[in-house]
């Protein structure tokens, strides 16, 4: 599962990321919905191999609470073994209650070696200097960049 977070001071109501991510080696699934999301409409679709679109709005304007707001399920295929794999975070477009954009959104880049086990980067914040935090836990003795 990738968890996709956010921690805005700009109150935000809706967003759209696309995951890019190895379609070769990865599938992913539809998005679940987080507990940060609260009455959030979740939409996540697959746009081409190795790139899946995200939205998440409210109808009513209600603002997204800090945290986990969905999870996107990955899942390696069959008969990849080796090798890295990058998941990226691109096209991201945020929106506060009348409509104006949130800005700095930041892309975030992972490299992750491919095993039986996708790891997994959680607590994805951005702080209000603009500052990018998460946490990763992955497979032990296997490296990361």
């Amino acid at each position: 599962m990738l968890p996709v977070a956010i921690g805005s001071s700009d109150n935000p109501i809706c967003f759209q990321v696309d995951v890019l991510y190895d379609g070769v080696s990865f599938t992913t699934e539809p998005a679940v919905t987080g507990g940060a999301a609260g009455g959030h409409a979740v939409a996540s679709s697959e746009i081409n191999i190795g790139r899946r679109r995200l939205v998440v709005y409210s109808e009513d304007n209600a603002v997204l609470g800090d945290g986990i707001v969905v999870e996107i399920p990955f899942n390696l295929n069959a008969g990849r073994t080796g090798g890295f794999t990058v998941v990226d975070l691109a096209e991201i477009i945020a929106a506060g209650p009348a409509g104006d954009p949130i800005t700095p959104f930041m892309v975030a880049t992972g490299f992750v070696e491919e095993k039986m086990k996708v790891p997994v980067f959680s607590g994805l914040t951005l702080s209000e200097s603009g500052e990018l935090r998460f946490t990763f836990s992955g497979i032990d003795s296997v490296t990361y960049r």
